[in-house]
């Protein structure tokens, strides 16, 4: 069956965190290996895993399998967020932003992206429909950094290109624990609500005949999968394609739309995809150091593009 390639993924992921972790250039000095190479490992396979679930919410939540925190705008308005609080509060307040306050700021940038495609979506039905809206506010979003950008200071300019490209370097074994509390509540939710979301999958007059609040189910989903994908923007910056393409391998090789079986797969592939792409930053150029979002979006759009061609044909 084509759903063995999760578990070889998963092998590979195995794989790529021994090779890091002790194969590659080991690390005689053991603070530094707690300090930096442990957090960036372990904390990519949560990210990717993260980013995984959050897209499976937004695909449920849209019942559209293109949609993923990029292409629908959270992770730009996120950004949009964290442009503003850099650019806005720090520099004309002169308050130093905390990194609780950044996730707060990437949060609420989540949310208020979410509900604004929500709101212009909402008499829309066409796949085509959503996922044009979500590119123009993405688009609109992207804009708006930009013109943020032009008006900051060399140094906080720096700041954001460096946060903007998206890595796992920043990561910190304190905050490891909260990524884990996120990652698990998400993993929770999918295997608690599983069969909720294959019901809601059938369309609101079926959902609602099987006793499903469809008001509160959207609300689990827009929980999860605007706060997964912002946590983790705030951390690491704008991580692209990882949630969007993580739950269409999985779907692909299981066959089936069931989220039994696909929350899990969709995570395992997160993960793979998040490692892969750490790994050839690292190690595609010899003593060049690429983006992460770069490189994800390198693995990302021709697997994408494959399964799109392959499906319509």
């Amino acid at each position: 069956m084509k759903s063995h390639f999760t578990w070889i993924a998963l092998a590979l992921c195995t794989g790529i965190c021994a090779w890091e972790l002790w194969f590659d250039a080991p690390v005689e000095n053991a603070y530094l290996w707690w300090e930096f190479r442990w957090p960036r490992v372990l904390g990519g396979l949560m990210a990717g895993a993260t980013l995984a679930l959050s897209g499976l919410f937004l695909q449920t939540l849209f019942r559209n399998p293109l949609a993923g925190p990029f292409l629908i705008g959270i992770s730009p308005g996120a950004t949009l967020a964290m442009a503003l609080g850099l650019f806005g509060i720090e520099q004309y307040q002169g308050v130093q932003l905390s990194l609780n306050g950044q996730i707060a700021l990437a949060l609420l940038g989540a949310f208020a992206a979410l509900a604004l495609q929500l709101f212009l979506s909402r008499r829309q039905r066409s796949t085509e429909s959503l996922l044009l809206i979500g590119m123009v506010l993405s688009f609109a979003f992207g804009a708006a950094t930009d013109l943020l950008q032009n008006l900051a200071s060399a140094e906080r300019l720096k700041m954001f290109s460096l946060w903007n490209m998206g890595s796992f370097e920043r990561l910190t074994l304190a905050q490891l624990p909260g990524l884990a509390i996120l990652l698990t509540s998400l993993m929770g939710l999918a295997f608690w609500r599983a069969a909720a979301m294959d019901s809601f999958l059938l369309g609101d007059t079926y959902a609602q005949s099987g006793g499903l609040s469809l008001k509160q189910m959207r609300g689990w989903l827009i929980a999860g999968g605007a706060a997964g994908a912002a946590w983790i923007t705030a951390l690491c910056g704008p991580i692209s394609f990882i949630g969007l393409v993580a739950p269409h391998i999985a779907r692909e090789l299981l066959g089936s739309g069931s989220h039994r079986r696909l929350w899990i797969h969709s995570a395992i592939w997160g993960s793979f995809l998040a490692l892969s792409a750490d790994f050839l930053a690292h190690h595609l150029l010899p003593h060049h150091l690429l983006q992460v979002n770069a490189v994800s979006a390198l693995i990302g759009a021709p697997v994408l593009l494959y399964s799109l061609l392959r499906q319509r044909h």
